[in-house]
């Protein structure tokens, strides 16, 4: 029996160490669950914010996104060498790329792909010329009828804020309905890009998050699993974003807005919205590109978002100048750096949790007899002598 269990707990130690490292790869892809949960990675992401002076936006992170998000077709310092003589100009006649966004302020992968997607995006170099962006902060929320049962997404607008200030459900708490009222008020009273992305990208990623509890509660380290620093709700940060990155924005407008039958009204419109989705949402965010779904059903898409803006806008300088497919086009010099493949995720040898688990309830029950054993054969041998 001991020797059984010496064996069984070799085993079960070389199982681990050759798992471990795969299973903190796969754990990555967690962040882009519906409900995610804890991630390596994702502690790994959020945690850098607060050893920043200051909040970490998408277009405080130009020289980083180009860093980071390098193609490899080109040589992007060669690349730019040939454009600098010629800065980039919109084609006429050519549309902005439109792209909608459905997130919600306090997912955790809603606050990942802010800092490390959208933010970039917005912030590459004259990507801001071609792109049409729109965000529906709504998520997973619900409309609530006054018997407090879910209502469906089907309502006629004008009934329901003539019956009152309408209530709704958010995934993550009243403070969330709160959050995505921001984002759509701020959208709503300032509709130019450079007004209110900057304020949106600093509100999304220092909120708490569904991982993620207060600094101070933090370090203090209280509760039942480990906890991700970051700044408080929404409604909390969102004061320090605009007097950092929209200090020419009237606070008192968006107020009245967040708290009125506007913010209601942008809710309500951003809920039927989504629900008119074809394919329905079934995660969030939800990325739609000049009316196609980009990352589903492959999640990890996402991260192309740069370089699916930049080929729609080509593919509609084509079609206006009746160029053929092989011919090139002027494009921001931020298209350089976008990625031209997803981020590899191992999946060949997921790990067997079920197989471990199960091993070590066998172990523990070998070695649970081997004691047993031990302890009635010296007991009988002592009761002889």
């Amino acid at each position: 029996a001991g020797l059984c269990f010496s064996v069984a707990v070799l085993f079960c130690i070389l199982v681990n160490s050759e798992k471990g490292e795969r299973g903190s790869r796969l754990s990555s892809t967690s962040v882009f669950g519906r409900k995610s949960r804890k991630s390596a990675s994702l502690n790994h992401i959020i945690s850098k914010k607060i050893q920043l002076p200051k909040a970490r936006t998408g277009l405080d992170a130009v020289s980083d996104s180009k860093s980071r998000h390098v193609s490899t077709k080109h040589d992007p310092a060669v690349a730019l060498d040939q454009q600098r003589s010629q800065p980039f100009t919109v084609a006429p006649g050519v549309s902005k790329v439109k792209v909608d966004i459905y997130l919600e302020s306090q997912g955790s992968a809603s606050q990942v792909l802010t800092e490390w997607v959208i933010g970039p995006v917005v912030a590459a170099m004259d990507v801001d010329k071609i792109v049409d962006l729109r965000i529906y902060a709504w998520g997973n929320a619900h409309l609530m009828k006054p018997d407090n049962t879910i209502s469906s997404a089907d309502v006629n607008i004008e009934a329901v804020l003539r019956d009152g200030t309408p209530k709704f459900l958010c995934e993550h708490g009243p403070s969330e309905c709160e959050g995505n009222a921001w984002i759509n008020c701020l959208q709503d009273q300032y509709p130019d890009l450079h007004q209110w992305f900057l304020v949106f990208t600093c509100m999304e990623t220092l909120s708490c998050s569904d991982t993620q509890a207060p600094v101070q509660d933090s370090i203090v380290g209280t509760g039942s699993v480990a906890r991700i620093p970051c700044r408080g709700t929404p409604g909390e940060v969102v004061g320090g974003c605009l007097q950092e990155y929209g200090p020419e924005l009237d606070v008192d407008k968006l107020k009245q807005c967040v708290s009125g039958e506007r913010g209601a009204r942008l809710l309500l419109e951003s809920m039927q919205k989504t629900a008119a989705l074809l394919p329905p949402m079934d995660h969030v965010p939800w990325f739609v590109v000049d009316g196609r779904v980009l990352n589903s059903p492959n999640r990890t898409d996402a991260f192309l978002l740069g370089k699916t803006i930049c080929d729609a806008y080509a593919d509609k300088v084509k079609a206006a100048q009746h160029l053929s497919a092989g011919d090139t086009v002027s494009l921001p010099q931020g298209c350089l750096f976008f990625p031209s493949a997803p981020p590899y995720f191992d999946v060949s040898n997921p790990v067997n949790q079920f197989g471990i688990n199960l091993l070590w309830i066998v172990v523990g029950c070998l070695f649970g007899v081997s004691v047993t054993m031990l302890g009635c054969w010296k007991y009988y041998n002592s009761k002889d002598s």
